[in-house]
């Protein structure tokens, strides 16, 4: 019911805030992959039969992510493709090694993955969420989903920056992925406006004002 929820909402936002250019596929998994919604953009003409189509899905079966991993590499990624994993339990069949199923994961694409409840695997969705523009969000209940959606589609519709990445100068920047200090750190793609977080820590010796931080893009530095 949660993951209906999220579906629903996701959207119904974008079918009322963009100009038609949103094309949207949904496919579920149990031992199997099959298609619920064939790709199509999204408008509010088709956002009832959307929504009908996703109030018809129904658990059954087992949980193999494995192959609904492989199912997100079948197709040819588009530009600003933003693929979400949603899942409320653990690998029941399928290859269950997360470090394995990582290299499974699309690295020409945004991934989000997104559990519900206490009973999904949080350690693999970590360990896939620590690949290259990838995120892991938890959704306990419902009312806190809307956390998670809304940073989801705020970056996949004001995308402005691909490839970024900071730059150490007489510093370290903190690698939350890796758990570790780093003189690099890869932050993927970037939304207009967008707010983001990271702690450095200056080296010994080093003077002040030789501390800086270079963000760079695939095209070219940014600041």
């Amino acid at each position: 019911d949660q993951l209906k929820f999220v579906l629903k909402n996701i959207v119904r936002f974008i079918a009322n805030n963009t100009n038609g250019n949103v094309w949207f596929k949904l496919i579920g998994f149990n031992d199997d992959v099959f298609t619920i919604i064939p790709s199509k953009i999204i408008t509010k003409e088709n956002l009832d039969e959307i929504i009908e189509r996703i109030d018809k899905m129904y658990a059954d079966g087992s949980t193999n992510i494995e192959n609904a991993l492989m199912a997100t590499n079948n197709n040819p990624v588009i530009s600003n493709c933003h693929i979400l994993v949603l899942s409320d339990g653990e690998a029941t069949s399928g290859n269950s090694d997360p470090n394995e199923l990582a290299n499974l994961v699309n690295p020409n694409a945004t991934n989000s993955f997104l559990g519900f409840g206490l009973e999904h695997d949080p350690y693999m969705f970590n360990i896939l969420a620590g690949t290259l523009n990838s995120s892991y969000f938890f959704i306990q209940d419902k009312e806190k989903a809307g956390v998670a959606y809304g940073e989801i589609l705020y970056g996949a519709l004001h995308n402005r920056y691909s490839g970024v990445v900071a730059v150490a100068r007489n510093c370290e920047i903190y690698d939350y992925k890796m758990g570790k200090w780093a003189d690099k750190l890869y932050i993927g793609r970037l939304a207009s406006n967008d707010s983001k977080k990271y702690h450095i820590r200056k080296i010994d010796g080093a003077n002040d004002s030789d501390v800086h931080i270079d963000i760079l893009t695939e095209e070219s530095a940014v600041i």
